[in-house]
């Protein structure tokens, strides 16, 4: 089978100067390196060098060629063909997968809280928005292939279908009456925790659904149209099936294959009366099939996954294991060329294919030409899976859907660069462990890179099966939590109601730890991959919780102290995350329980609680006085120097003194701030803003001397 070859005319695409900002109407340009800055005591200044750029959600020709479209979780660019130039970007960090209009004229824009933007081509301006109706719950959402219809499933897996032009609602349907399904839908087991690069907490919660990550969303499929826009399939997660005629708008019934390919989340539209089923494991039930139907047309022969393309002719094969991908030829039956398993689109005999590597390749099927290789600038930086520095700040290990690479902080130069990192660990400033996505799902491989040589070795492998045995990074240990589900095959039915292990594991070597097992009353642990320590939250009613506020008379007193308990109050216990080990604890009334912190994080004589992403206290451990109370995000704190650092909006980063709360400093970065880190000695901070700047900072100089109170020891 041909491959890409990555030879070429090879070119860097500029960026067109104006962008629509989707998280509201008004048009602005990104932030120069240069605007909007007011500094004091930097240190060093540079930019991530090459920039990280992450996972595809979508990339398609228009329809008439002209353009590919090109979004990936924090950008949406339009690139023009001829000649190559980038029409339009749009910073687009929770749009849904974006589409042209049958026309080629327009790009549709969809939010999953259902408003819609329309961007004309030409001018590359606003052409409109709305708001398609009200307090409608998305829990999925999509846009039909020319952004004709908004569909939007809610969490009680009702289905709601859209004109989007006109914002009337044109499809109504909801789940069979069916008891089980019923109760279902209204309670499922939903994770606490997302893998990203702060403190969250650790399990499942068993209860009404919770709303999924915009990138978990925008990658489902849950809703699928056909390339006509004519008919609309559905799926709930307890096999509720909504197979919808949008044309005459109503239900209608579906062949068995169907159904199944359905079921299993692989049905590819192969035209708009034809579609394809491919097996994940057996090669002898992949068939394609009439729509909707569901009678077999031919058998492919071959197992994997499949993705659609804008000709009916092919679809992306990928064979098990994610290892590679190939235009597979529906006519022939048979892979004709090997391309990208990150994006790739074919119309007509014009094939576009993305790698975060190289770029994209454009060329033509049936030419012997050169590809020619194109690069757009990296947009803004979406929510980290891994974002930790060395202990002075030497090294930076970063990582996002599809990329992780890490840097040397000084000139922002990369080091290495990985598949994935979702976890580090540094032992040093020269030496790192890195949790690195493989080629298997839920299996990631640990691997070793020493800076001072820019070798990488791998350590050893982890495979993680959700909800039964899974780990997340927490500082020097992998925070592994195994259900103890007692009957084979019986299942949890609320919030670690059934009872868990939880342990830590060396990240180095994988070895245990130590482990505590947990029944009915149990807390909710919460993750530090940025710290050295794990935060439990106790009901304040358990015994567990009584037994964790021995630790530290300050706790013990205040839970004594307290008149009635109601279930809202909470006691944390703060672990030494390689032993295990109680190291203080700490009551905190109000509230609603452990389930209602976002983050829980420790260091030195301080607890860091935060609510809702962004209300952050601190707490003293020693006296169990709340002493700081703000709204921000991204909390930071350092005890050397005193102080916690917390990011605002448009680039503001504030400094507050730990014991006081008062404000210390406040500097304005040209974008905003994504990530912070103090060194060892808490006398420098690092800064990376959204747009890949890196700064450090001296912490005395930001301050001022004149400033009383904490100062870098």
């Amino acid at each position: 089978m041909p491959t890409l070859r990555k030879t070429g005319r090879s070119l860097i695409i500029g960026m067109c100067a104006l962008a629509v900002l989707i998280s509201g109407s008004a048009v602005a340009q990104a932030p120069s390196h240069e605007s909007g800055e007011a500094l004091r005591g930097v240190l060093s200044r540079a930019q991530l060098s090459p920039p990280l750029h992450t996972h595809l959600r979508a990339l398609r020709f228009s329809p008439n060629g002209e353009y590919i479209l090109l979004q990936d979780e924090a950008m949406i660019y339009v690139v023009k063909r001829s000649p190559l130039s980038i029409q339009l970007s749009v910073p687009a960090r929770l749009a849904l997968p974006a589409r042209f209009t049958a026309d080629s004229k327009t790009l549709v824009i969809a939010t999953r809280d259902m408003k819609i933007t329309e961007v004309s081509l030409a001018d590359a301006k606003e052409a409109g928005s709305k708001q398609l109706g009200s307090d409608v719950d998305c829990s999925t959402a999509s846009l039909s292939p020319y952004g004709t219809y908004f569909a939007c499933m809610g969490r009680h897996y009702d289905l709601r279908v859209f004109q989007a032009d006109s914002g009337s609602e044109i499809f109504q349907a909801r789940p069979d009456d069916n008891p089980a399904a019923a109760f279902m839908t209204g309670f499922n087991l939903s994770p606490l925790h997302t893998g990203t690069a702060f403190s969250e907490p650790f399990g499942y919660s068993f209860g009404p659904p919770l709303l999924p990550q915009i990138d978990q969303m925008a990658n489902a499929q849950a809703l699928r149209f056909s390339p006509d826009e004519h008919y609309l399939l559905a799926h709930g997660l307890f096999d509720q099936i909504f197979a919808v005629d949008l044309k005459d708008k109503r239900k209608i019934k579906i062949g068995g294959a169907v159904r199944r390919a359905v079921e299993e989340g692989a049905l590819v539209f192969a035209g708009p009366d034809r579609a394809v089923y491919i097996s994940a494991s057996k090669a002898d039930d992949s068939e394609a099939f009439s729509f909707p139907e569901g009678k077999t047309i031919a058998k492919l022969g071959v197992a994997g996954f499949g993705s659609e393309t804008s000709a009916p002719r092919y679809l992306v094969y990928t064979k098990p294991g994610f290892s590679e991908s190939a235009l597979f030829d529906l006519q022939a039956l048979k892979p004709v060329v090997r391309v990208s398993t990150q994006g790739t689109d074919v119309l007509g005999e014009n094939l576009v294919t993305y790698e975060i590597e190289h770029g994209l390749s454009f060329f033509r099927l049936a030419s012997n030409d050169r590809p020619v290789l194109a690069r757009v600038p990296a947009g803004s930086l979406p929510t980290f899976q891994t974002a930790l520095a060395s202990p002075s700040l030497q090294t930076l290990a970063l990582g996002v859907e599809g990329q992780g690479a890490v840097y040397r902080v000084s000139d922002g130069k990369q080091l290495a660069s990985f598949r994935g990192v979702r976890g580090a660990w540094f032992d040093g400033d020269e030496r790192t462990y890195l949790r690195v996505d493989t080629e298997q799902p839920f299996t990631s491989a640990i691997s070793r890179f020493d800076a001072s040589t820019s070798k990488t070795d791998d350590v050893w492998s982890r495979k993680d099966l959700p909800v039964r045995d899974e780990s997340l990074a927490s500082g020097p240990a992998l925070l592994n939590e195994v259900y103890l589900f007692g009957a084979p095959g019986s299942f949890p039915m609320q919030s670690h109601g059934m009872g868990y292990k939880l342990s830590g594991l060396e990240f180095a070597t994988g070895r245990p730890l130590w482990s505590r097992e947990f029944g009915e009353e149990a807390p909710v642990a919460f993750t530090d991959p940025q710290g050295d320590r794990v935060v439990l939250a106790w009901q304040a009613n358990y015994g567990g919780a009584h037994k964790a506020a021995n630790s530290n008379p300050a706790a013990l007193a205040a839970l004594r102290d307290f008149k009635k308990l109601s279930g809202h109050e909470t006691v944390f216990e703060v672990l030494e995350a390689q032993t295990g080990h109680t190291e203080s604890a700490a009551f905190v009334p109000g509230g609603s329980g452990p389930q209602g912190y976002s983050s829980a994080f420790s260091e030195g004589d301080w607890l860091i609680l935060v609510r809702d992403g962004m209300r952050i206290t601190a707490v003293s451990l020693s006296t169990g006085a709340e002493t700081l109370h703000v709204t921000a995000l991204y909390p930071e704190v350092s005890p050397q120097a005193g102080l916690l650092a917390a990011t605002g909006q448009d680039g503001r980063l504030n400094l507050y003194d730990l014991k006081t709360g008062a404000t210390r400093a406040s500097e304005s970065f040209p974008a905003d701030v994504v990530y912070t880190r103090f060194s060892a000695d808490g006398r420098r901070l690092l800064v990376l803003t959204a747009f890949q700047g890196l700064y450090v900072l001296d912490v005395a100089a930001v301050i001022g001397s004149e400033s009383n109170g904490a100062q870098p020891q």
